[in-house]
Formats: C-alpha cells, structure tokens, sequence
C-alpha cells in the first residue's frame, strides 16, 4: 500500500466525493480514503484542515474508493485525449493521442534559427578563426604526402636503428595563414626524426629530394616486404561446459509416470443419500444441501444414491498447481574480445601524456555499437614486438567489447500460481471429467441430474496441497528448462542468469559491469570478465525441471509459458444453494458493455477489461461463450463494475451472451513496456513542464539536429567549395604570370 498525503486546503462538513478528469483524481470532503485502481491499494489522509486532494500519480482503468468507511463508490477513468490544445503533456503518453507537428515544427523551426546565428557569429566574431579552421583542412589535404614520407622513415628508423632524414618540398602560397600554418606543421612533423632536445630548422628541411632521402627510400622499399605487423590477438578460451552422464530418459519417464499415477479406487470412501426434500443424509444424520460439504484427498471417491438407486461418483482425481510466467527479456552466453593500437612516447598522440588514460577513446578505435564496450590505455615500458621506441616506453590504446553469442534465450518471470483440481462425475451410462481451478472454482451439474433435480451447484471451497517453492524465473536452453533465479528487468547482477540482458527488440543490450579489467604486457591486452552465468547451467543442475511441465500458451505475442505440476493433497466440496435456484422465475437482464480495455507486452500485468451494466431489468449472472479465456465464466447484470482478466492474451476477444443475444467485440493494444531504460515521472502540465517535455521529446530532438546539421552542412559545403574554387583560380593565375 501506498500512502499518499494532501496536497491543497480546507475541510467542511459535506459528504466525500471523488472526481477524476483526465486522469488526475481529485477528492473533496473526507478524513481517510481507500482507492483500489487495478489491484493497487492507496490509502489517502486529510489531516482535517484541508477540503480536497489532488492524487500526484494520474489513475487509469477501474476505480473504486470507501472514504470514512461509510461512503463507497466506484468510477473509470478513461485513456481519452485531452481537450488541451495542440499539445500537452497528458496526451503524449496515450499512444492514440500523441502529437507529433508541434515537436517537429518547434525543432526544425529551432533548428534555422540556431543555424543562422551560429552563421552570423562564423561571419562577425568568429571570421578569423574560421578562416583559420578552413586553412588547417586545406593544409590537411595538401601535407598527406609529407605524412606518409615521415611515417615511412620512422617505421624505417625503428626497424633499423638509424637515424635518417628526410627533406621536403618547398611550398608557397599567396595566403599569410595557410603558408604560416604549412610551416608550423611541418615543423611539428620533422620533431619526430630530430634528436630529443634539437627543433628542426625550417629553412634546413626544404629543399629538393636529396640523395641520401633517395636511396634510403630505395631501401625502405626493398625492406617494407619483411615487415610484419602484430598479430591480432586471439580471444579468450571458451569455457568449457561441465559434462556428466545422460540419464536413461526411459527411466525417468517411468519413474514420473509411476508416481504421478495415483492408485485406483474401487470402492466407497463415503456413501450419502439424496432425499427428494433437497436434503443429504449420512450415518443417519440429514443436512440442507446448501450448507454440506465434504473432503476428498486426491484419489478419493464419494458415491450419492438417488431415490431410483442410481449412483452418482464424484472422484477428485488429481490436483496440479499452475505457475504462470511472463518473458521480460532474453539473455545468452557472451564472450569477450578487444582490439588494440599503439605508439612510441613522442610520436603520434602517445605525444601528450594526457590522452592516455582509462576510458579515452581514440578516434582510430572508436565504435558505437549497441553491445556493451569500453575505452582505455596504458603505457607500458616493455617495447612492442617488432618496434624499438626512443624512450623505451610506448602507450597502447584498446576497444573492449562484449558480444553475445549462442541462441538468445527468454527469461520468463513469475507472475501468478492457481491451482486446478481435476473431478470425474458418473451417473448411470454418463461420464464427465470437470476441470475447476482459481478462477473458476463452480460447476452446474444440471446437464448430469436434470431427472433427479433442477440445478445443483458444486464448489470447490478450498484446496490445500504440498506446493514446491518456486523461484521467480523460468528459462529454456535446448529442450531443457530450469527454474532458477534471476537478475530482474534492467538490472542485470554479476553472477545471476540474466548478466547480459537482450531486451525483446533487439535494439539494446545491457551488462553487469562497465569497467572490465584490462591489462598490457608487452603491447598484448588482455582483457578479463566474470563467466557468463548461461554457462554455468548443466543437465544434472538442481533447477533442472520436467519438460513435459512447460506449456508455451499460443497467445498474441508468445511472451508466457505455464509451469503445471501433480501434488499431492485434498479438496473440499460444497453442494449449495439448491433451493434458492429453484426460487429464481425471472432470467437475469440487462446490456453489457465495455467500459474500457487495457494489455501491454513485456510486463507482469495481464489483460483487462472492464465492464458495466446498463439497462438492468433483472440482476443476476449470465454465461458467455468467448474465443479468448477469461478469469470469469459468467458476466454480471449489476449496479457495480468489474474488471475481467484475459487469460489467453489475445488481441482481439468476442464475448458472445445467448441469453440477451447480445455480442461483444474487444481489441487489446498490447502497449511495449519492455524497454532497457530509466524509470522517469509522467506528470507534468505546467508550461515550464511543457516546454521541458517537449525538449526531451525524441521528434523535437531529431527534427532539431537534422535541420541544424543538415543547414550547417549545406553551408559548410558551400563555403568551402567558393574558397577551394577562389585558391585554385589564384594558383592558375599565379602559374600563369610565371610562364609569361
């Protein structure tokens, strides 16, 4: 329960009253409250100073409510959209209701606003550095083969000892920041080859290719074939499953049938008599039918004579307990693999101390995947395999990622256990097998005794039997299932099946631990995790459980499976109301209808209907013939709503009455609620809330960076193709004066 305090002012003397407008239940005049929406109990409190309270969490579905114990009342609270304007928080979590314009509107008309300041800023402040930027991609483009001649004489240099220069063309444009910035770069490049402690001389580094660059250069060919690169390193060994001895399925199938069987039972464990006054008689001793009950243990008989000396049996036959379970997520096995880059202190970014640390992503290595994975470096004083560094130290950078492998497998939660007694009823040439369980406890016998009596009732009362403890989840590998815990739903736990979570779109993955231990010897990374806990299930684990027990429900999105086992233990059986049902002339009469519907996919709540009763002419129950399986046999004519749970979790049920001749069309919208993500509050309808619901809005979002990106883009090509185009018409120029 959940106690939920006022919020606004004044009590007066008047009789309680709850309202409830698009969700928002508001209740006036009272001192305590109790609020049942959906199963879920809230207790409300006035302290008596105040005149109404406003509930913070909005209700939806069937509400029923008993203020100061002597007011009762009960009222739906429709998914209906909001008469709020073009856009309001509200609607936006009804799917039917959503807005999408608004957010598209305000994004995309955010987007050109922001993309023209920035544009006037890139004009007026920010001209030279732009100017600057634009310069620094050119030069980019123009020193690649600078790059590649540097690179090539340090790979030279580290696999031969030597200390080779290397001399590069002499360059000129008519542009003040493009030459300085081709200077400095170079110089930047040439540190690389000189001495520690020595910075290279511009004027000394440009001139034509010299002989020496030339025949190291003939070398460096003749020597780049014998070169080897590292080798890529392997992933970590596969655990190996834990093998033992298959058990004769033969002989567990014997075994299982042997004690579920139970023992025949020829004769009598109890004798009564049905005497035409509508009275039981046992030992001499006569009771009213609509008080006796007896107690049969699994296996057991009672046998009634009639007043024909005809026999009637009713055998309890079996009792079985029904777990039902609900997938949520899936999980697999995984392994772990990583890859890895490097470079000598002083070269490369290995040059700035800071860029080397745990968790910093090197663009080379950088990679958005939906698997889990990581960043880091180390810096080892081991040199790398095939290298010879300067300073004897270099820095590995590495990408750690973990990759689910194997089928995925569904962990099914649990949501719900009933039990089910099976009875065996038979008079003269008649035989009836009767399932009855939780929700359907009743049977009419009149098909069976319609020459002895007019109705006779039965019910089970109570049933207590040995139930096995059942842990909350259920999961199948290969044919073989197990009930076993595990982690729940976005929280997966080291250790727990359910460590890596799949959730059942496919479209995100999570894991237990996202600071993997990695470490470097001699420029190897090895990275380490826990076992996945898939792998640690075997064929002889305790959690192993019968197969045949599992029944995967054919229902609209094939999420829930029943666990069904034999135990043993009794029932007890009520024969009532015989009496009364002979005094009952009118057939009950009204319209049913449905007031509203509720079903979502991925979640423990099963589906719902709620219903109403209009037009009553005469109360009662009325049975119902239906394509879908209800936790009800019967709808009510009644003044009060109720709420019927849908079973067999179709999308679409008809509800057929013969006795009105009244049908009943109901679709379920299975709402996804599955999604790997953070829990977050759905009240707000303020502007400032607005305005902060409509920002985290994922169309706002896209709309914004796609029209930003897509103006800046646009732009940015644009500009960079008129200064390209400008350069080249200046060099043709140039070039042109000089052959004149």
């Amino acid at each position: 329960m959940t106690t939920i305090y006022v919020l606004e002012s004044v009590a007066g003397a008047s009789s309680p009253e709850l309202t409830v407008i698009d969700g928002e239940v508001t209740i006036k005049n009272f001192f305590k409250c109790i609020i049942n929406n959906n199963g879920n109990v809230m207790n409300v409190e006035n302290d008596g100073t105040k005149t109404f309270v406003s509930l913070e969490t909005p209700l939806f579905g069937l509400i029923t409510w008993t203020c100061d114990e002597n007011y009762k009342g009960e009222t739906i609270s429709f998914f209906t959209c909001g008469s709020c304007g073009i856009y309001c928080v509200y609607n936006q979590y009804i799917s039917k209701c959503q807005s999408k314009i608004l957010p598209i509107v305000i994004g995309l008309v955010s987007g050109i606003v922001i993309s023209m300041v920035i544009l006037l800023l890139c004009l007026t402040i920010f001209k030279r550095r732009i100017n600057v930027i634009y310069a620094k991609i050119i030069v980019h483009f123009l020193m690649r083969s600078d790059r590649r001649r540097v690179q090539r004489i340090i790979r030279y240099n580290k696999a031969t000892g030597l200390n080779i220069d290397v001399k590069l063309k002499q360059v000129k444009y008519n542009n003040e920041i493009i030459d300085n910035i081709i200077e400095e770069n170079r110089l930047k490049l040439m540190r690389q080859l000189c001495p520690e402690n020595k910075d290279p001389i511009y004027s000394e580094i440009v001139y034509n290719r010299s002989i020496e660059y030339r025949q190291a250069n003939e070398l460096l060919e003749r020597s780049e074939s014998r070169l080897r690169m590292l080798t890529e390193l392997r992933d970590n060994d596969r655990y190996k499953y834990i093998r033992s001895r298959q058990i004769s399925k033969t002989i567990v199938a014997g075994l299982a049938i042997a004690s579920a069987v139970p023992k025949d039972t020829y004769g009598c464990d109890q004798m009564l008599y049905i005497k035409s006054n509508g009275r039981i008689c046992y030992s001499g001793k006569c009771y009213d039918l609509s008080t006796y009950s007896l107690s049969l243990s699994d296996g057991e008989t009672a046998f009634f004579n009639d007043l024909n000396n005809e026999r009637l049996s009713i055998k309890l036959d079996s009792i079985y307990n029904i777990a039902r379970f609900s997938s949520l997520y899936d999980t697999s096995s995984y392994t772990i693999s990583n890859e890895m880059t490097w470079n000598c202190l002083g070269s490369g970014k290995c040059w700035y101390g800071s860029e080397c640390r745990n968790g910093y992503k090197l663009n080379v290595l950088s990679k958005d995947t939906k698997e889990p994975h990581g960043y880091g470096c180390h810096m080892t004083s081991v040199s790398c395999v095939g290298a010879m560094c300067t300073h004897g130290t270099s820095c590995v950078w590495y990408r750690w990622q973990i990759t689910p492998t194997g089928p995925k497998i569904p962990v099914y939660s649990l949501v719900s256990e009933i039990w089910e007694v099976k009875l065996t009823v038979k008079y003269k040439d008649l035989v009836k097998t009767i399932l009855l369980n939780t929700n359907n406890p009743k049977y009419d016998m009149n098909n069976i005794l319609s020459e002895v009596m007019n109705h006779m009732p039965i019910y089970i009362t109570g049933v207590n039997y040995e139930k096995i403890h059942l842990r909350n989840s259920l999961l199948g590998i290969n044919g073989t299932y197990f009930n076993i815990d595990s982690a729940p739903h976005n929280m997966p736990q080291k250790g727990l099946i359910g460590d890596l979570q799949i959730d059942k779109h496919d479209t995100k993955i999570l894991f237990h631990d996202n600071d993997i231990d990695c470490s470097v010897d001699s420029c190897t990374v090895k990275c380490i995790t826990n076992e996945p806990a898939l792998n640690r299930l075997t064929k002889t684990s305790p959690y192993k459980v019968d197969k045949y027990n599992v029944e995967h429900l054919k229902m609209y999105n094939d999420g829930w499976i029943n666990y069904r086992y034999r135990s043993s233990g009794h029932g007890t059986i009520s024969f009532g109301k015989v009496e009364l049902k002979e005094l009952i002339v009118e057939k009950p009469h009204c319209i049913i209808e449905v007031g509203i519907s509720y079903a979502c996919e991925a979640c423990n709540d099963q589906p719902r209907a709620t219903f109403i009763s209009k037009n009553i002419k005469t109360e009662g129950m009325m049975d119902y013939e239906s394509n879908c399986t209800w936790d009800r046999s019967s709808v009510s004519c009644n003044n009060g709503m109720y709420d019927m749970i849908q079973i067999s979790k179709n999308k679409y049920c008809n509800l057929y009455i013969p006795l009105i001749n009244q049908s009943i069309d109901i679709t379920f919208e299975y709402e996804y609620r599955g999604v790997l993500s953070d829990m977050k509050t759905i009240r707000a309808e303020t502007t400032t809330d607005i305005i902060g619901d409509i920002i985290s809005d994922k169309t706002f979002i896209t709309t914004l960076l796609t029209s930003l990106s897509g103006f800046m883009i646009l732009t940015g090509i644009g500009t960079m193709v008129i200064k390209t185009f400008r350069v080249g018409v200046i060099a043709v120029g140039r070039k042109e004066i000089q052959t004149a």
